[in-house]
């Protein structure tokens, strides 16, 4: 959970979600930051902020089949959304923008 809620994802929840681990993480972080490639369910787990509901998470990530498919798929996600090849485009016209300003 990133320590301030405008820090989108946070640095070590993209390191961590890059090397396969399934990310856990509260209701409200997608409200208060910009994750769409973050998807409850498909590619991480998105729980309240209650230890039961925490717990429940974990538990179904006991399961190494389905901890190894959330944990690939928030690898691929995020992934596709830091790729260069893409991202290179939107920073040139980003650059592009501001030039013209």
């Amino acid at each position: 959970y990133p320590l301030k809620p405008f820090d989108p994802p946070g640095l070590a929840v993209m390191e961590a979600a890059l090397q396969g681990v399934p990310i856990i993480y509260p209701f409200d972080w997608p409200r208060c930051t910009e994750t769409p490639f973050f998807k409850d369910g498909e590619n991480c787990l998105v729980v309240e902020t209650k230890r039961d509901a925490v717990l429940e998470a974990v538990r179904k990530l006991r399961d190494p089949a389905y901890n190894f498919k959330i944990g690939s798929a928030g690898r691929s996600a995020v992934s596709q959304a830091c790729h260069w090849g893409v991202n290179s485009v939107r920073f040139r016209n980003l650059i592009e923008a501001v030039k013209r300003v």
